[in-house]
């Protein structure tokens, strides 16, 4: 009975150790959520956690939690669209103002369904183009000719 006794008593010091610690812990979360990273002001969403974590609401810092994590889905999507639209501003200009200035309009649903067949065809036409230029045929005859000589 008395090893029982032992375990039972460091069991308790255990759990208690760690309730001790605790608030030291739910202290440094707070801190974390209220410190800005990147020079810039933390985000509205980390606040109302840490308000959460101070008042020991769990179920607010579950929901808080919840909209922090969207947050950092919505500003991955928008750094992500940032990144395609500068590849496509390098790659067509005009077709990244249009984009950009007519965002809204229903038309571009349709329009983007075709954009992959419509960018192989204008980059289809531009090889054509650039192998079409005057004089190119007699230069390539020119070419074969000096290999079967």
């Amino acid at each position: 009975m008395a090893w029982q006794d032992f375990a039972d008593a460091l069991a308790a010091l255990s759990d208690r150790r760690a309730a001790d610690e605790a608030p030291i812990r739910l202290a440094t979360w707070e801190e974390q959520l209220c410190t800005p990273s990147e020079g810039s002001r933390p985000a509205p969403e980390k606040l109302a956690a840490a308000h959460a974590i101070r008042e020991q609401d769990t179920e607010r810092y579950s929901k808080e939690l919840d909209a922090w994590r969207e947050a950092h889905r919505r500003e991955h999507r928008r750094r992500r669209c940032a990144v395609l639209l500068d590849s496509v501003r390098r790659a067509h200009p005009l077709l990244a103002d249009q984009l950009t200035d007519d965002a809204n309009d229903p038309t571009w649903e349709k329009r983007l369904d075709s954009l992959a067949e419509a960018w192989a065809w204008a980059t289809a036409s531009a090889f054509i183009k650039r192998r079409r230029t005057p004089g190119r045929e007699r230069q390539l005859e020119g070419e074969l000719g000096s290999v079967f000589k």
